[in-house]
């Protein structure tokens, strides 16, 4: 019985190796695989050194790779190169003439860090090279400009916070833009629809290149992205002539009321422009606000009104005005008859 069993363990070790052996040969075994959509992305982080650009602006970024070697390292491969591929930048962007460059495919996808252990498995790359142009990247502070998505009346100039912005480019568009360039805060228009009539008004508005900037906004990158605008747009004045504005008096709080009979001999003054908000102005024309004067009389008026037969002269004011609005009047003189009772 024993026999038997060591005969069977035996049997089964036996068949156990030859599988492993059979695993390694198939892994070890050569093939050769093409694979036709490898998509590749040439360097574009605006905010390093370099960035490439294709010559060819029809290049859609796919290559087609030949791969021959063990079954194992080529699968290991087309598992990289499925996931698709950043390329690095080449080491001698810096010495490209005219800023151009001719990038040997098959070489620099054998250098990616993640297939190092596997040099030699990309046999054929189509195209075999791809010519590119090396933008070296450089950095501007540049004043920023506000601009208005249409005109309208200010009180002096809007003003955006921060004042200055960092834009990132290529050299060659920092050449274009010249020593006066700088970038523009657009408030839109309906950031403009939200506007009050008065009083400084603050807004967040995004930052970009002008319209009419020589340079491909898709190569820059402006930091803050966003700035605040500050305006004040300037009030609407609007003014109106009103025939008659009643007077009104007034005693000093040390004087017992019920003692004097104050009599206004002009109870109006006439011919009376008030100028102001538009608003307000509305308000005073619809009735919803009133315009109205007052003398204010003294002490020593009442006296004076007494020893002159009760005849005094003063000049009224207007009061209660709503801000920023004036009244006017030629003549502010009011008769006034004064008693005691």
């Amino acid at each position: 019985m024993s026999d038997h069993w060591a005969t069977l363990r035996a049997g089964l070790l036996a068949l156990f190796v030859a599988g492993l052996i059979w695993i390694w040969a198939e892994g070890e075994s050569l093939v050769s695989r093409p694979l036709p959509r490898v998509q590749v992305q040439l360097p574009l982080d605006l905010n390093g050194e370099f960035v490439l650009q294709p010559e060819d602006p029809t290049w859609t970024g796919t290559v087609q790779v030949r791969l021959e070697g063990p079954v194992r390292e080529v699968e290991s491969v087309v598992s990289v190169l499925n996931a698709g591929v950043q390329l690095p930048v080449p080491e001698n962007a810096a010495e490209a003439t005219d800023g151009r460059l001719t990038i040997n495919l098959r070489d620099v996808l054998s250098r990616l860090p993640e297939l190092s252990p596997l040099r030699g498995i990309i046999t054929e790359t189509q195209p075999k090279d791809l010519n590119v142009r090396v933008l070296h990247m450089v950095s501007r502070e540049l004043p920023i400009r506000v601009q208005l998505a249409r005109e309208i009346a200010l009180d002096g100039e809007p003003v955006a916070t921060p004042a200055t912005a960092q834009v990132r480019m290529p050299d060659g568009a920092a050449s274009a833009l010249g020593e006066t360039a700088r970038v523009a805060a657009i408030v839109p228009e309906e950031a403009l629809l939200r506007l009050r009539s008065e009083g400084p008004q603050t807004f967040s508005v995004p930052v970009r290149l002008p319209a009419d900037s020589p340079v491909d906004p898709s190569w820059v990158v402006i930091r803050p992205e966003t700035v605040t605008v500050s305006l004040r747009p300037k009030q609407a004045l609007d003014t109106i002539r009103l025939p008659n504005v009643p007077v009104w008096f007034s005693l000093p709080p040390t004087e017992d009321g019920t003692k004097w009979n104050v009599e206004l001999t002009d109870k109006f003054l006439t011919d009376v422009t008030v100028t102001g908000p538009s608003t307000e102005i509305a308000r005073i024309r619809s009735g919803a606000a009133a315009v109205k004067a007052t003398v204010e009389l003294g002490t020593d008026d009442l006296e004076k009104a007494i020893g002159e037969n009760g005849a005094i002269v003063k000049q009224a004011g207007f009061v209660s005005l709503a801000p920023g609005v004036v009244a006017t009047v030629a003549n502010t003189t009011v008769r006034l008859k004064v008693s005691r009772r």
